[in-house]
């Protein structure tokens, strides 16, 4: 596995776990699905615009994903009361997000 590779899947571990109940939180839920898909549709066009801007992957990526959960953040402290598991399916929505176009070379 290659060094970028390797810190693209660091940061994809990162994001799976700091919000600590990624695992716990229920994707039948409607508010869950709602919270990955807006998150997989900011993430992938962040992604695309970082790479055509000639960032590397690795940048576009981390960069996707930051917007992606400050996003998620900004949303979760409007609500009344701060939901984790928004916001691990924030984390794996921008993960989704990102995957097919970082295996696209251009």
């Amino acid at each position: 596995m290659g060094l970028k590779r390797c810190q693209i899947l660091c940061v994809f571990i990162f994001c799976l776990f700091s919000s600590g109940t990624v695992f716990a939180f229920d994707m039948s839920s409607d508010d869950k699905q709602r919270h990955f898909a807006v998150s997989n549709a900011i993430a992938g066009p962040t992604y695309l615009t970082m790479r055509s801007q000639k960032y590397s992957k690795l940048q576009s990526a981390v960069m996707a994903i930051a917007v992606t959960m400050a996003v998620g953040h900004a949303k979760e402290n409007q609500d009344r009361r701060y939901d984790v598991g928004d916001m691990g399916a924030n984390a794996v929505g921008a993960m989704s997000g990102i995957m097919l176009p970082l295996h696209i070379s251009f």
